[in-house]
């Protein structure tokens, strides 16, 4: 059931309906009963792999603080049987075709047989909860919920299922606990997150998908259109998923929850560090938290350190994709990590001290970004290496030209992501109740004019919904 669809619309107003229409003591349940019927619409199955999930990670969290002698079998009992599931929905195949890739190269002719194994949406994301969740309960940050159902509603809840934001017990189940009421400016601020979010989705993340898919199916790239394409898939990905990101947190607010932010600005980063503090948040701060920091993160040795990073962004990569071109991407910012330390030690100008770096280093930490996206774009590694060994001096006037033009198509697009968040920045600073009001609905009736004229024909599942 895609946000986008007429489905999910009279999904979500007959459950908002009900939802505020039960007493306190059923608002759970029945979110937990909507949440799980929303994961098997898309396919059947996928309730009990969820269920299942949830069952296990839910008791050997009772069971951590219930015995002292087994309790570090317990927990790594509770991690793998996460982990099996993951890795197996989500990269049996791949491990088996990149063995039989090795077995063919050694001149034998025998193959292992892969299978067909449909990928579970937001496998990773709910996975990386349940395991978030050991893991605090373990090392005694959060005292593990008695009640099936409030665990249940934080796993399942399902303006986040599919696509985050990877949400921590200390935020999520601490509000389920609380009574909510109606609150008319909370439903306000919802329905603005939504429309913004649709916005960026249908309008420009899907128009700009029309071009991206185009140049990524070239059989004869230019320097040029690809660089182009890399660009339009910039703003594609970020427009598509911070849009979800924004219909996630708005839905949830229709219903008296607050989701973790997402994004912060991430094109204005400065360097690759700045770059993961505001993309993908919850995931960058989960890694962080479960992975880096408990290797040692930086308060060791150099070479120790590289290693950390290492395996972290390995399995940053890995963690979005069973295909090598992700890893390939999650590495790249590895090494952007260890060129960014090398030329802030021994190469400290004074110009990374002035208050005007920032008119070089982001606009050069964006083109980073960009050549980032291209190995991310590219499932196919022959394709990749031949977009990174283009020379644009031989690259025709024509194609120059229509890269100017389609890199000027996808700015126009790009204009709205640039205008409106400080548009909304206006309106909380103004002081009249009553314009700001005016101001308020004027705004989400324009976005709202907008979504409908200039929607694109051809929508597809957002992004992030393949990881």
């Amino acid at each position: 059931m895609l946000f986008q669809s007429i489905d999910f619309l009279i999904y979500l107003v007959i459950t908002f309906i009900f939802y505020w229409s039960l007493p306190f003591k059923y608002k759970k349940i029945f979110l937990v009963l909507v949440s799980y019927f929303f994961y098997s619409y898309i396919h059947q199955w996928f309730f009990f792999l969820l269920f299942t999930q949830t069952t296990i990670s839910f008791f050997v969290g009772i069971l951590l603080t219930k015995t002292s002698n087994q309790k570090k079998k317990i927990f790594v009992a509770g991690i793998l049987s996460n982990l099996v599931f993951l890795l197996f929905f989500k990269y049996f195949n791949f491990f088996i075709e990149n063995i039989n890739a090795v077995i063919k190269m050694s001149g034998i002719s025998f193959q292992l047989l892969t299978l067909e194994i449909i990928l579970p949406i937001g496998i990773s994301f709910y996975t990386f909860q349940n395991i978030g969740y050991l893991i605090d309960v373990y090392r005694g940050d959060f005292e593990p919920t008695k009640n099936f159902i409030d665990y249940n509603l934080f796993i399942s809840f399902f303006p986040k299922l599919i696509a985050g934001p990877i949400e921590r017990a200390g935020n999520f189940l601490n509000q389920i606990t609380i009574p909510r009421i109606p609150q008319f400016d909370k439903f306000i601020a919802g329905f603005q997150l939504i429309l913004w979010g649709f916005f960026k989705k249908i309008v420009i993340a899907d128009n700009i998908a029309v071009i991206v898919n185009k140049i990524f199916l070239l059989k004869d790239p230019d320097f040029f259109i690809v660089s182009a394409g890399a660009f339009a898939f910039t703003i594609q990905i970020f427009a598509d998923f911070s849009g979800y990101t924004d219909i996630a947190r708005g839905i949830a607010k229709l219903f008296g929850f607050d989701l973790l932010k997402n994004f912060d600005k991430p094109y204005l980063a400065k360097s690759p560090s700045d770059f993961w503090r505001r993309w993908h948040m919850s995931l960058s701060e989960w890694i962080r938290d479960y992975i880096y920091i408990p290797l040692g993160g930086s308060r060791v040795s150099t070479s120790r350190w590289v290693v950390n990073l290492f395996i972290t962004f390995f399995i940053v990569g890995l963690w979005h994709g069973a295909s090598w071109n992700y890893i390939i991407w999650g590495l790249y910012y590895w090494v952007l990590y260890l060129i960014y330390r090398f030329f802030k030690t021994f190469f400290n100008y004074k110009i990374f001290k002035t208050k005007y770096n920032y008119l070089v280093s982001i606009p050069f930490m964006f083109l980073l970004t960009n050549i980032g996206w291209l190995m991310f774009r590219e499932v196919d590694i022959n394709y990749l290496l031949q977009y990174l060994y283009l020379n644009p001096f031989k690259s025709s006037l024509n194609n120059i030209n229509a890269s100017i033009y389609l890199f000027i198509f996808v700015s126009m697009y790009t204009l709205p992501l640039v205008i409106l968040p400080y548009v909304n920045k206006i309106i909380q600073n103004i002081k009249i109740n009553n314009y700001a009001t005016f101001v308020k609905y004027a705004s989400m009736l324009i976005l709202l004019i907008s979504i409908l004229l200039l929607k694109s024909d051809s929508s597809g599942d957002f992004i992030y919904f393949q990881f």
